[in-house]
């Protein structure tokens, strides 16, 4: 009888913890390297690097079987770190070792928005709620490349 009960208290803690585990946002990702918001590591701020689509991973970035080869091996860019870390990546080479590849082909997989606290309201403009300065300001943006670097799909998305 009690290990009825005990089975029964087990089975109920793992699925309140599932449930508070589906409610976690998505652009919010734990994984072995690191803590993620909207692909930037919560801790040092560094972009998450790009995947490549593969075989193997096409679906996770909501590709089919019929449509994913045309994007097969391009960076797969579903966050605004992804979208920092493919710039490094065509302009500079990244922060995690990878040398300049200008010819780095990527494609958008989701919509992006970086700045999300940016408020532009007639000619005030704040940042997290407050007036912007060199310690509450947007993250800078630098274009990728240029007409003559790497190919970018934007594949639907903003």
């Amino acid at each position: 009888m009690k290990t009825k009960i005990r089975n029964h208290r087990l089975l109920s803690v793992v699925t309140a913890l599932m449930l508070v585990l589906t409610m976690i946002p998505l652009n919010f990702i734990v994984t072995a390297e690191g803590t993620y918001d909207n692909g930037f590591d919560t801790e040092t701020g560094l972009s998450q690097p790009c995947e490549e689509i593969t075989e193997d991973n096409y679906e996770k970035y909501g590709f089919t079987a019929d449509n994913y080869l045309q994007y097969y091996g391009y960076y797969a860019i579903a966050n605004a770190g992804n979208l920092y870390w493919f710039a490094d990546l065509v302009n500079y080479g990244t922060n995690d070792g990878i040398v300049q590849n200008k010819a780095a082909n990527g494609v958008v997989t989701a919509d992006i928005v970086v700045n999300t606290n940016l408020v532009i309201d007639g000619l005030n403009v704040t940042y997290n709620g407050a007036e912007i300065t060199s310690d509450n300001k947007p993250r800078d943006w630098t274009p990728i490349g240029n007409d003559d670097m790497a190919h970018f799909a934007e594949n639907h998305y903003t």
